[in-house]
This record gives C-alpha cells, sequence and structure tokens, in this order.
C-alpha cells in the first residue's frame, strides 16, 4: 500500500467483535482477541521498526491480537491499529452514530 492508499483508510468505519474483524472493507476472520502488556515504546520499536512517539500510547500498552493484525490500546475507547504498514487511530463510536 502507497501513502495515498493508506490516507483513503482515514475516516473508515473499523469493526471488532468476536467472530471477526472488519477494516474498511477487508475481513478478518475468527480474531484471537488475546491480549498482553508490554513496554509501547520496546514493542513498537522491535515489531514495527517505528518510533512510539508520534502514537501517544501510554508507557506500557496492552496488544490485542486481531490474528490479521494487532491493536494497541491507547485509552478508553480508542485504540492504534497497524495495517498494511500504517497505524491508525481509532475511536469507538456510540451506539447512536452506528
Amino acid at each position: 500500500m502507497d501513502d495515498k492508499q493508506a490516507a483513503a483508510l482515514v475516516g473508515k468505519t473499523m469493526v471488532v467483535h468476536r467472530d471477526g474483524v472488519l477494516f474498511a472493507g477487508e475481513p478478518c476472520p475468527a480474531p484471537e482477541l488475546t491480549r498482553h502488556r508490554e513496554s509501547a515504546a520496546k514493542y513498537v520499536r522491535e515489531g514495527y521498526h517505528a518510533r512510539v512517539g508520534y502514537l501517544c500510547l501510554p508507557d506500557t500498552v496492552t496488544v490485542v491480537d486481531l490474528r490479521c493484525t494487532e491493536a494497541l490500546i491507547k485509552g478508553k475507547g480508542k485504540i492504534v491499529v497497524f495495517w498494511e504498514g500504517y497505524f491508525y487511530d481509532a475511536v469507538k463510536q456510540s451506539a447512536a452514530k452506528r
């Protein structure tokens, strides 16, 4: 994916439920939904070869395995998703906005 394709995903909806994850129309069936806690800086540097500063993650982050990717819990109702080489912020929508 190039920068233009990645930018086109900004604002798209991500759906997460026990049976699967759907991100910008791309399915990720049967997610693991297992989680573990890690040092954010070390985990992002070693796993993604990136700097954690731009992601605004807490020092210790909960990582959720979605099978096809990972979600890093940023705070209540906020996650960072890694998708095809890019990080995206995702915010939980209220039931009225769905």
